[in-house]
């Protein structure tokens, strides 16, 4: 959308089920979904740059931390995914198959919280 004209320039059309979240990373817009898949887009054309569908589970949120996308998966899990080379760089279960629904980055540390309430 372009808020001051109240436009949308751009639509994604990738993810088969619903997206659940967006993050912005040096000019490009991630987008995740409940189908498991994240995918790389242009801001300025809306094209479709990558896409990975290596998670464990569907996506419930996202964070950034210098050129890594943090991901946090319905099924407890946190992946690590460098953008540059499109793979994971490293997993981690936190939360016992508990839903993850928020990621936030302080300095190097990352922090997730699960519905179960645990962090």
């Amino acid at each position: 959308w372009v808020s001051e004209m109240g436009v949308c320039v751009s639509t994604i059309e990738f993810h088969a089920r619903a997206i659940s979240s967006l993050r912005f990373l040096n000019g490009i817009v991630y987008s995740g979904g409940h189908d498991a898949a994240a995918a790389a887009w242009d801001i300025s054309t809306g094209r479709q740059l990558q896409n990975f569908k290596n998670v464990s589970a569907g996506i419930a949120c996202m964070c950034s931390y210098a050129e890594n996308l943090i991901i946090g998966c319905n099924d407890g899990q946190v992946h690590v995914l460098d953008v540059g080379t499109g793979t994971i760089a490293s997993s981690y279960s936190f939360h016992n198959s508990n839903s993850i629904v928020e990621l936030q980055t302080c300095g190097v540390v990352a922090l997730s919280l699960a519905k179960d309430g645990s962090t």
